[in-house]
Order: structure tokens, then sequence, then C-alpha cells
């Protein structure tokens, strides 16, 4: 799936600026591991500031990319959680967690090697 914003230069790769926010964004996403969800509440709504300021179809993309891991982790939680009383929602929550953290890993090697996250 790519993310098309046609207002915006592809294949220039990701400004030094951009790189840095979106490092931070991936960062903060993989220290919710260790410090609870708060750092990836920071990291959604730094996510969804800088998209709007992104300055290449890259960049956008890798912002994309960060909310839509967000969200999606964020909404298949909540149906995990009701579905514990079955006991289904175990394993949701441990399949969210493992997509999160691929993803968030993902991200940020793409963003470091100067590339958008929905490149093969």
């Amino acid at each position: 799936m790519t993310v098309t914003d046609v207002r915006l230069p592809a294949g220039n790769g990701i400004p030094e600026n951009e790189r840095r926010n979106l490092t931070v964004v991936w960062v903060l996403y993989l220290a919710t591991l260790f410090t609870g969800s708060l750092t990836a509440w920071i990291g959604i709504i730094v996510a969804h500031i800088k998209r709007g300021d992104a300055s290449s179809h890259e960049s956008y993309e890798g912002y994309t990319y960060a909310i839509y891991t967000f969200w999606g982790t964020f909404i298949a939680s909540l149906v995990g959680i009701a579905l514990t009383v079955i006991g289904l929602g175990y394993f949701i929550l441990i399949g969210a967690g493992i997509w999160f953290i691929y993803r968030s890993i993902k991200g940020l090697l793409r963003t470091n090697d100067n590339r958008s996250p929905y490149e093969d």
C-alpha cells in the first residue's frame, strides 16, 4: 500500500530535519516497551503535527505509516481487551504487540536508510 500526495516531490529521500523527527517518533514508540503507553501518545502527537509540515513524499509516507501503526495497534488493543472475557483477547493483544514492535522497527530502519516505509 502506497500513500500518495501529489503535492510533494518524490524520489528525493527524507530531508535531514524530518528524518530526525521521524526517528524521534519511532524511538518514542519503541520506548513504550519500557515506559508504558505515555511515550507512544507523545509520538502520535508529534507524527500528526509534523505530517502537515512534510516537505517530501517519503517523509509524508513515514509520518502516515507511524500514524497507521499507532491507531491500528490502539484499535486492536481495544478489541483484545474486550475479548479477554472469552480468552481470545490475550492472543489479539500479543499479536497487536508484535505487530507494533515489527512496524516500529521497520519504520526506524527505513527512516535511517532514507526510504519510505512502504518501499519493498
